[in-house]
């Protein structure tokens, strides 16, 4: 042992000599690679989804007589290879959305880029963006929240590319190991705190783990402002709508006149309201807020609830005495109930001798599953519902034109077991990888369907749009739904060139769809009409129906009102959007789950198309 001993301190000592020259040495380097000139930032390859973190290779291309450095922050570096045309690299990095945006030569730092990127570009003086040089060129790192939609919805979709923007807001699918509903809350609604609402709308129990794939609604209610989509077609301001609640600006001038002879008005202290007397059994939720206001949303049923209990100073709504006053400001009631400025109803049409001609849209499809609830799809149902009623309506001799199909082939749409819609069956099919491409596909799909009709002969009154879907609304609120557009919604014209993609399918290429006024009355009318057969034809067959009001003009949500885009823009002049069920109800969602209750449904909705012919 002592030999052994003595012959392992000279090689010690040699070691620790080796050691400190070596540390000296790679401090030389390291001082001599600070005093050289600007060096290209070393390459990396994009995230993996199990990694939170870029990996990092060395730039085979630096001077070979010096080391490569290592940056200790990889957030900040570029994938690899970026083409040239790329404005905007996004990264997933500790729980957060990190962008990079490309800086055009004319703007450069200053006020300019400011305004193209940003939400509210007065911000720009309170950030002091980073310049990072690549050899794709100079780039900015911006904070996320401060983005505007355009460039937000970018980093979103690069960041988490099986993520789905609809006309309800955003489905996120849990992409990386790791993800927190409060990071998903404070980069979709800019508050992390807002977590509880997300796992409320996902009816989630508390400090649920989440797991890859796993799908998040955030509806719109609940975006940031600066991630609100406005130029969905669906969501389309109307001349009166303000920014938080719909009103006609001549409603305080005349006393209100209600069409529910149980909401009575009043004027109190200088402003109109209506009052309803709580009956026995009733709730402020559905008997009052749903059924005077036109609110069927959750969270703003429930947000109106709240603010009529304080100005009603009631502090618990389950133990309301029968008999209570309710007030309710005119600015909430829904102007389907009050009956002023009521316009003189359009000519009817009477279907002619010949084939009646259906045009059959399920709604979402491909990437956009719609609603979900307890494992349940609405595009599934939907798609289902459509096949169900076109083998209901050929036999009877009823021509139908389905808008979406499961393959590609527009002859196999209706075939055998395909339980989910891939296509819009434009020309070429278009795979629903976009809900907005595919709704304005949908839209021209549509006209060009209808146009072809009426040069083969077809009377008009002859033809009919169905879109089928099914809702997520209070959980209080029940039965079929029927919306229908009015004459006052419609533009001039409407048209899919502004952008190239549309370029590509026969259907959009070149086409704008005008219309004319008396179309328009003629439209809302025969609608109108059908909607009434609808609704006639489920209570017949003891189907549920929406309590207060299923035939609707438009929607309320996100403090605004609009028609779903794909009837308003039809010129078909009986065009109807059929929410078959709420699947936040759980008597809708038991039914819909149930075979032989779809077929019950489709049957009313076949009686009533046929019993005009």
């Amino acid at each position: 042992m002592k030999l052994l001993k003595e012959c392992y301190a000279p090689v010690a000592t040699l070691i620790r000599t080796l050691t400190l020259w070596s540390g000296a040495f790679v401090f030389v380097l390291n001082l001599a690679g600070c005093l050289q000139p600007y060096q290209r930032l070393p390459q990396t390859h994009a995230p993996q989804p199990d990694s939170l973190h870029v990996a990092v290779v060395a730039d085979t291309v630096a001077p070979a007589e010096l080391p490569v450095e290592i940056p200790s922050k990889p957030d900040t570096l570029l994938p690899e290879a970026l083409p040239s045309e790329d404005k905007i690299v996004a990264q997933f990095k500790d729980n957060r959305v990190s962008v990079l945006i490309k800086v055009n030569s004319a703007e450069g730092r200053n006020a300019a880029l400011g305004d193209r990127i940003l939400y509210d570009p007065a911000t720009w003086s309170t950030i002091s963006p980073t310049l990072t040089r690549t050899d794709s060129g100079d780039f900015v790192e911006v904070p996320f929240a401060l983005l505007n939609y355009e460039y937000k919805r970018k980093a979103l979709l690069q960041v988490f590319p099986a993520n789905v923007e609809n006309e309800e807001g955003w489905m996120h699918v849990v992409h990386y190991k790791g993800e927190t509903l409060w990071a998903i809350a404070e980069t979709y609604t800019g508050d992390g705190r807002n977590y509880t609402a997300v796992e409320k709308e996902n009816n989630l129990a508390p400090h649920t783990p989440l797991s890859r794939g796993q799908r998040l609604r955030i509806p719109t209610s609940l975006l940031a402002k600066s991630l609100r989509n406005t130029s969905f077609p669906e969501f389309v301001a109307l001349p009166q709508d303000t920014a938080a609640v719909p009103v006609r600006s001549t409603r305080s001038a005349e006393r209100p006149v209600s069409r529910d002879p149980a909401l009575k008005f009043r004027k109190i202290g200088g402003e109109w309201f209506g009052v309803y007397k709580l009956q026995r059994g009733e709730a402020l939720y559905s008997a009052v807020v749903v059924r005077f206001t036109g609110r069927v949303d959750a969270d703003e049923v429930n947000q109106i609830a709240r603010q009529l209990m304080r100005l009603n100073g009631i502090r618990d709504e389950t133990a309301i005495p029968a008999g209570t006053a309710i007030r309710i400001p005119l600015r909430l009631v829904d102007e389907a109930l009050l009956a002023d400025g009521e316009e003189e109803p359009g000519p009817h049409l009477q279907r002619r001798p010949g084939k009646l001609h259906v045009i059959l849209d399920a709604g979402h499809g491909g990437n956009d599953p719609g609603t979900m609830m307890r494992g349940w799809r609405e595009a599934d149902l939907a798609f289902d519902l459509m096949r169900r009623l076109q083998r209901e309506l050929e036999p009877a001799g009823v021509v139908v034109h389905p808008l979406v199909g499961s393959r590609a082939n527009a002859a196999t749409s209706n075939g055998g077991s395909d339980k989910r819609h891939n296509y819009v069956l434009v020309t070429p099919p278009y795979f629903i990888e976009d809900s907005r491409v595919a709704l304005n596909l949908r839209i021209n799909l549509i006209d060009a369907i209808y146009e072809r009709l009426l040069r083969s002969g077809v009377p008009k009154a002859n033809i009919l749009l169905i879109s089928i879907h099914l809702d997520h609304l209070h959980p209080a609120v029940n039965g079929a739904m029927v919306y229908y557009p009015g004459a006052r919604e419609r533009i001039e014209s409407y048209g899919a060139w502004w952008d190239g993609v549309y370029d590509k399918y026969a259907e959009s290429r070149n086409r704008t769809i005008s219309y004319a006024a008396r179309d328009n009355h003629e439209a809302e009318a025969a609608s109108e009409d059908f909607a009434r057969s609808l609704i006639a034809s489920f209570r017949r067959a003891r189907l549920p129906v929406h309590t207060y009001e299923p035939i609707r003009q438009y929607v309320y949500r996100g403090g605004r009102k609009w028609t779903p885009g794909i009837i308003r823009y039809s010129r078909v002049p009986t065009s109807v959007l059929l929410e078959a069920a709420n699947l936040a109800n759980s008597g809708d969602l038991m039914n819909m789950r149930s075979h032989q209750f779809r077929q019950r449904f489709v049957a009313a909705v076949a009686q009533a198309i046929v019993k005009g012919k």
